[in-house]
């Protein structure tokens, strides 16, 4: 009989030491994606991903979590992005090679898509389909953290385009 608890048990503590060793070799933070596994397979904690920096982002912290570049994703991207409270921004942009969903973790803001703007909130999900326009701003006094994932392996390859 196995017991399933003790396995599971091991396999936490199989893990703990694995952050435990790589956070000795690469630190807490500021660090490449540490790949994990044989089949592709790959563990990261965001914080060791690199902020981007790329036009149209007003005081946000984006992190492209997956993407061709951190992961070698060939479908899409998945970032965890923080705007900061009163002044954070995703400028009007389209993407005219990728669909895109964003889910809001906590904090307010108004997420435009379209010719609409919405204000949105925790567990609050937006879809925007390809070549549309849309734009994420928070002007409350929290901070905002959502996550997106797009249907292009990078920024470039999503033909990312600031619109007036």
């Amino acid at each position: 009989m196995v017991n399933i608890t003790g396995r599971i048990e091991e396999d936490k503590m199989k893990q703990q030491d694995k952050y435990q060793i790589l956070e000795k070799k690469f630190g807490k933070s500021g660090a490449k994606p540490v790949w994990i596994g044989t089949k592709g397979e790959k563990v990261v904690h965001w914080r060791r991903i690199e902020p981007t920096v790329a036009k149209g982002f007003e005081d946000v912290d984006i992190r492209y979590l997956v993407d061709k570049n951190t992961m070698g994703s060939k479908e899409l991207a998945f970032m965890r992005t923080v705007f900061g409270p009163h002044s954070g921004a995703h400028v009007k942009h389209v993407h005219g090679n990728a669909e895109e969903v964003e889910y809001v973790i906590k904090g307010r803001a108004f997420a435009g898509v379209g010719n609409m703007e919405y204000e949105v909130g925790p567990g609050d999900v937006i879809f925007v389909p390809k070549g549309i326009p849309h734009w994420f701003r928070n002007p409350f006094e929290e901070k905002v953290e959502i996550v997106c994932v797009y249907s292009a392996p990078s920024l470039k390859e999503s033909e990312y385009k600031i619109v007036p």
